[in-house]
């Protein structure tokens, strides 16, 4: 028997059975156990595809915190999403605890209140109004550097 095969090289008998068991149990698993035809087939359930930190995209099967940005990549909108896996309305399109921190921040910075908008608005109008400050104005408000230390 030669060490690399050749066209004219028949394989041997228990290679001949240990294929066909193979194709057997193949066969078997795709009629008993395998994916229905037609229907998706997910890495994740939904129940087991929402974390705390990420999300698991049921057609990759990657870790994403947006969900949406992550579709985006693939041509999906969210809506086809969740179409296509049977999500419901309250399925997250972001981590949950992005979320939480996301709204912690837009609470700290008060994005939301008009009013302090309209101040900083007129704070810039009063800037344009006074015009810029010439270079020589601007090197004497600068503060001295440190002094050199020998």
């Amino acid at each position: 028997m030669s060490r690399f095969p050749t066209p004219s090289t028949q394989p041997d008998k228990a290679f001949r059975a240990l294929r066909r068991k193979l194709l057997l149990l193949v066969e078997a698993a795709g009629r008993w156990g395998g994916p229905r035809s037609g229907a998706p087939v997910s890495f994740a359930t939904a129940e087991t595809s929402v974390h705390p930190d990420y999300l698991v995209c049921l057609e990759t099967g990657q870790r994403v915190v947006l969900l949406i940005r992550h579709l985006q990549g693939l041509g999906l909108t969210f809506e086809d999403y969740r179409l296509k896996w049977g999500l419901g309305p309250d399925y997250p399109s972001a981590a949950p605890r992005y979320l939480a921190a996301r709204d912690r921040v837009r609470a700290g910075t008060g994005a939301d209140d008009a009013p302090i908008l309209a101040h900083r608005e007129v704070q810039g109008s009063a800037r344009e109004e006074s015009g810029p400050r010439s270079i020589q104005q601007q090197a004497k408000k600068k503060p001295a550097g440190r002094a050199r230390q020998s």
